[in-house]
């Protein structure tokens, strides 16, 4: 069986302290948590852990603190068989880390996030043997420096597909959708701009951008995307029987499609592999 393309993975890791409750705790009041662990968190992270799980050699490229936070975080990365000897060390700062309630009633989660270390800055990848390297992808933070990453790759290395996550609604991300060749979109990236169903979405998106495929995950009802003649496939949702965790689904959604897209999968099969995917995870915590 020949190997599995080479992913990188660029973006941010942070430590997650998860506490799981029966029902979310009333302002100003105390609640015993059922159960409380922590480990590595970020988009970034948790889409590297995700492709390393399926067998491809993954390479994370994200902002580390020096402290000892870091070092857990390492420690289970690279136990899952994420290469992290790219990171970028920062000194005198701690490592990001978010705060989850996990709701077990329903499965869904509430993040407090704090952050007091550097993005990565644009020759953050220069630690990195690019010319090993299959395929990058981008999680879309920091729109300046990513774009001259991605903008070097495309001059340096024009046969390396790059695919970038958009979830949060940052100001100039746009400017990063000419360097990349696959566009994944968040549904809170979608409902900020005032659209509640996927396909419209979609569509204003194709008019501001010659990029195809465009993918949308939309929880629960699945995912949608428009492939390079503009035609919409769709995958539905494959829910567990028991919701148990929906934290990082959305990460293991868009590791899928890469995954299936880097194999060379048809972008349907991609998008049912990614929900199937997705579905899966949120059947037990963790992502994977």
């Amino acid at each position: 069986m020949s190997e599995l393309p080479v992913v990188a993975v660029i973006g941010a890791s942070v430590l997650d302290v998860v506490s799981e409750v029966d029902g979310f705790p009333e302002e100003n009041s105390e609640v015993r948590a059922l159960a409380r662990h922590s480990g590595f968190g970020g988009n970034a992270a948790n889409t590297a852990a995700v492709l390393a799980s399926l067998g491809h050699k993954t390479h994370l490229v994200s902002a580390l603190a020096d402290d000892w936070v870091a070092g857990q975080i390492v420690r289970q990365l690279n136990h899952l068989g994420v290469d992290t000897s790219a990171c970028r060390i920062h000194t005198g700062v701690e490592t990001p880390a978010s705060h989850i309630l996990i709701n077990r009633r329903t499965g869904s989660r509430s993040i407090v996030h704090f952050r007091g270390l550097p993005e990565l800055d644009a020759d953050a990848l220069e630690a990195l043997d690019l010319s090993t390297v299959d395929w990058c992808h981008f999680e879309g933070r920091s729109p300046a420096a990513t774009a001259k990453m991605m903008a070097s790759i495309r001059r340096r290395f024009p046969a390396i597909p790059c695919s970038l996550e958009i979830e949060k609604p940052r100001q100039d991300m746009d400017q990063l959708f000419e360097h990349t060749d696959v566009l994944l979109f968040s549904r809170a990236y979608a409902e900020s701009l005032g659209f509640a169903a996927a396909d419209p979405f979609l569509v204003a998106m194709a008019s501001k951008t010659r990029v195809r495929p465009l993918v949308v995950a939309w929880g629960e009802q699945g995912a949608c995307a428009m492939d390079d003649s503009d035609a919409m496939i769709s995958s539905p949702a494959f829910p567990p029987d028991q919701t148990v965790d929906t934290l990082g689904a959305g990460d293991v959604f868009n590791a899928g499609v890469v995954h299936a897209l880097a194999e060379g999968q048809s972008l349907s099969d991609a998008l049912i592999a990614a929900c199937q995917l997705a579905g899966h995870k949120c059947s037990h915590s963790g992502v994977v």
